[in-house]
């Protein structure tokens, strides 16, 4: 896996400890799709829209480009 110190995605700065924490998770949830996982990965970054609604869409896509930079193990569901 690489290691990437920050991350810009959708206008939300992502830092390395955010991208360790993020590794983190696909790690130890490897087994739930990747609609779940957005949705955890909001839930513990706060990563939501004006209205307070998770941004879970943005970070599917955001978890594929991690996943694409080689951030991330593939074979996330």
């Amino acid at each position: 896996m690489q290691i990437i110190k920050r991350q810009i995605f959708c206008g939300r700065e992502f830092t390395g400890e955010e991208i360790l924490l993020i590794q983190e998770i696909v790690g130890t949830c490897g087994g739930i799709s990747r609609r779940e996982l957005a949705h955890t990965v909001c839930e513990l970054l706060e990563w939501k829209r004006p209205n307070d609604r998770l941004k879970a869409r943005e970070c599917s896509d955001f978890l594929e480009l991690l996943e694409a930079k080689k951030v991330l193990k593939s074979g996330v569901k």
